[in-house]
């Protein structure tokens, strides 16, 4: 019983990934070749793209704190302005979730 109890909680406390360190990368105004080019990288790498890249509009991409200085490199060598959209991803996350529920009052009730 308590073996079962303890995988439980190691699923659940794992189950949540952390973002801490990542942020998200806003592009320029793409043009039809640089949209090609994020495309092909959207496909053949694992980052995350939050904003599909496409001619006449930005694109988002989610980077790792390991990652994001070869991914600022990579952008400025081939010319595709960006800026920081998201700085802390882990605290978006944190901030959107719910409040705790109050707990409810046996008392009176007030109208």
């Amino acid at each position: 019983m308590k073996v079962g109890v303890l995988c439980c909680l190691v699923v659940a406390v794992s189950a949540h990934k952390s973002y801490d360190g990542y942020k998200v990368l806003r592009t320029g105004t793409l043009d039809q070749d640089k949209a090609d080019l994020l495309r092909d990288v959207q496909t053949d790498t694992h980052l995350d793209f939050w904003k599909e890249p496409a001619p006449g509009r930005s694109a988002d991409i989610m980077t790792s704190s390991d990652e994001m200085e070869s991914v600022m490199t990579w952008l400025s060598s081939n010319g595709i302005t960006f800026h920081t959209m998201v700085e802390d991803v882990e605290m978006l996350i944190q901030e959107a979730k719910p409040a705790p529920k109050a707990a409810k009052s046996e008392g009176e009730r007030y109208a």
